[in-house]
């Protein structure tokens, strides 16, 4: 299976993505450059030495699931912490910034070279009340991780399609979208539109979403495990 993914705007294709994991397909490419004279052709050297995931319940739902059998395990950790909407991480003082990341990584564990962060935040119903939100987030994770060098802003993994499964917490609103796109513009070389992920079946979320069912959760894990884990 020949898939080539990156981190944008684009939504990724979930049952592609569902089958490679599955197989157990889903592996960086060796690199097609140069290599020393007598050796064989080895991986990439990874972008990143330490990715951290900042989220919310469902965020831990998948990642606690499997995800890090898929990826790096030592390049990745998480801090996540339910009803931590973006209001709340979006104040460099409030307590969650204050938690130890789980599953640290083996190098930068408290300097990530690499956040990722989850947005969520229903209460907000324009654009330009989660891009003043989205500002302040990435102004407290440079304050809190000076020396990080990408910041992915990622939104809820939605619905296929991005079409209600019986709750409307499972589709992201466009003006989500704009307001992601409108942040990063802002700070091209710093800050990106992190993948638009989409569930591959309804059936995975629990009551519509957007948690999922304990299978669902697994399955999740596998899915956006695949993507990473493709990332070179």
């Amino acid at each position: 299976m020949n898939i080539r993914i990156r981190l944008s705007s684009w939504v990724v294709a979930p049952a592609a993505l569902l089958a490679c994991a599955l197989l157990g397909a889903c592996r960086p490419r060796a690199s097609s450059g140069n290599a020393p004279a007598g050796a064989s052709s080895s991986l990439k050297a990874p972008k990143f030495r330490c990715n951290l995931l900042l989220g919310v319940a469902v965020t831990s739902e998948w990642f606690d699931a499997g995800f890090e059998h898929v990826v790096d395990d030592a390049r990745w950790e998480a801090i996540t912490k339910p009803h931590t909407s973006l209001s709340e991480w979006a104040d460099p003082n409030d307590p969650v910034w204050s938690l130890p990341p789980t599953s640290a990584c083996a190098e930068r564990a408290t300097m990530p070279d690499r956040v990722l962060f989850t947005a969520m935040k229903w209460e907000y119903k324009s654009a330009d009340e989660w891009v003043a939100g989205l500002r302040g987030v990435v102004s407290a994770i440079v304050g809190h991780f000076p020396e990080v060098r990408e910041i992915d802003l990622l939104t809820m993994i939605r619905a296929p399609h991005n079409a209600s499964c019986g709750n409307q917490m499972s589709v992201v609103e466009p003006f989500v979208d704009e307001a992601v796109a409108r942040v990063a513009a802002e700070q091209p070389a710093l800050v990106k539109v992190g993948a638009k992920l989409e569930a591959p079946t309804c059936e995975l979320f629990k009551n519509g979403g957007p948690h999922f069912t304990d299978a669902g959760r697994a399955q999740i894990a596998q899915y956006v495990g695949a993507f990473y884990a493709a990332e070179r």
